[in-house]
C-alpha cells in the first residue's frame, strides 16, 4: 500500500519506491530504501510527519504517494 494510506502511530516498512529516478534517488538520500523502518506521526490527509532512521520529516502527499510500504503487526 502508499505510505499515504497509513494512519497515525502506525509503524510501516518500505517494500520499494516508484516514480522516476530523480524522486526516487532523493527519497533514497532521505532514508527511504527497502527495509527501512518508518513511525508515522502525522497524516493530513496525505502530507506525512514521520520518523525513519531516527529522524523526523515531512513529506508531501505526492512523494508519499511513491513510497510502497507493508503495516508491521501491533
Amino acid at each position: 500500500m502508499p505510505l499515504v494510506l497509513v494512519k497515525e502511530d502506525d509503524k510501516v516498512i518500505v517494500l520499494k519506491i516508484t516514480g522516476n529516478p530523480a524522486i526516487k534517488k532523493r527519497l533514497e538520500e532521505l532514508g527511504f530504501i527497502e527495509g527501512a523502518l518508518i513511525n508515522i506521526i502525522s497524516n493530513n490527509d496525505g502530507d506525512v510527519i514521520l520518523e525513519i532512521k531516527g529522524t523526523k520529516l515531512a513529506i508531501t502527499k505526492e512523494m508519499s504517494q511513491k513510497i510502497i510500504v507493508k503495516a508491521l503487526e501491533k
